[in-house]
């Protein structure tokens, strides 16, 4: 019964027909330090940074500022200085994708399973990219995706690096 009246008072409240918002990428650089424990290059150029997931702060009550599914993807050129640094240390996660093991930098393409949740796949198509990848929670029952994860792709050449992490 206190159910029914929370709910038909959040109904006459409007407490449930709050718009979701998405989470806003304030802190890109900090966002790309946290995810790869790579530090953020100084002389990068953001090109975009984006996040699907809601704002907790926002939406029904229902949801209870739940953050659950969504993309966080941040796109930056840096010099190849940097990106050679980079590949002359350990990747992080210590990439475990094909049960390699320690922090090895991968040769593109990234395989498509994992190219599917950023939903870049023809980007990530080239063997001169080098990417480390990580799984975290195993595949769901069934499934060959990664569908929770991260990416790092770095592209010498273009002097582009893409970080996606995601949750289904």
């Amino acid at each position: 019964m206190f159910f029914v009246f929370t709910l038909c008072a959040g109904l006459f409240l409007g407490f449930f027909d709050t718009p979701i918002q998405h989470r806003k990428v304030t802190d890109p650089a900090g966002d790309f330090e946290r995810k790869t424990g790579i530090k953020w290059p100084a002389e990068a150029k953001l090109i975009a940074a984006h996040d699907s997931h809601s704002d907790r702060k926002s939406g029904p009550a229902l949801g209870f500022g739940l953050n659950l599914d969504g993309k966080l993807h941040i796109k930056f050129e840096t010099d190849s200085a940097t990106l050679e640094k980079w590949l002359s240390e350990p990747a992080p996660w210590g990439n475990k994708y094909k049960e390699r093991q320690g922090g090895i930098w991968l040769d593109g393409p990234v395989p498509k399973e994992i190219a599917m949740m950023t939903g870049l796949q023809n980007d990530f198509n080239s063997q001169e990219i080098k990417f480390v990848a990580r799984e975290r929670g195993g595949p769901r029952k069934g499934d060959l995706a990664y569908w929770d994860g991260e990416l790092l792709v770095l592209d010498v050449k273009s002097g582009r690096v893409w970080l996606w992490s995601w949750n289904y």
